[in-house]
């Protein structure tokens, strides 16, 4: 079950991150998807994809957008060994939201 909590707006729709993260999983891919504001399309979405073997960007946004409709495609694929993990273990949504807004300044 997915709550209204983490919804974001896109391009005038309504859109879940945690359901966006579920089709990459399915294909054996650790993702986590973080929305950055955006003025003009309501937010931009970033999907870091855990990958021990590193395989680069371009790899990833193949099999995503394999996957995802444009509306849910992300704007960004980021690519890390590991997530960052909270004290109880499971991935660190604030470290991974700073880490894509660090990016995103860059």
């Amino acid at each position: 079950m997915v709550g209204r909590k983490f919804a974001v707006h896109r391009m005038g729709y309504t859109l879940y991150p945690e359901i966006i993260e579920h089709k990459p999983a399915a294909s054996s891919c650790n993702a986590k998807v973080v929305a950055l504001p955006d003025e003009r399309r309501g937010c931009e979405l970033v999907c870091f994809v855990e990958d021990e073997q590193r395989r680069d960007r371009a790899y990833w946004r193949e099999v995503v957008n394999e996957l995802r409709p444009a509306l849910e495609r992300p704007n960004h694929i980021e690519v890390v060994e590991r997530f960052p993990l909270n004290r109880s273990g499971k991935p660190a949504k604030r470290q991974l939201g700073d880490l894509a807004a660090a990016k995103a300044r860059a």
